[in-house]
């Protein structure tokens, strides 16, 4: 998917940091959209099938 492409900067090391810029956010961001949803999605394979699992986290600013 195209939201994959972005290159994240790890924050000292720590995977669980990311530092996000505006260029990572869209043109119309802190303008017009102040929202910001980020999703994980894992898929498992399951016999022959695919079982996908999602959750995420919302916030405005």
């Amino acid at each position: 998917p195209a939201d994959n492409s972005w290159k994240p900067v790890y924050v000292d090391g720590q995977k669980h940091v990311i530092r996000l810029t505006s260029v990572d956010m869209g043109s119309e961001w802190g303008l017009s959209v102040r929202t910001v949803k980020f999703i994980c999605r894992v898929f498992i394979p399951v016999g022959e099938d695919m079982e996908t699992i999602e959750n995420y986290v919302g916030f405005r600013i």
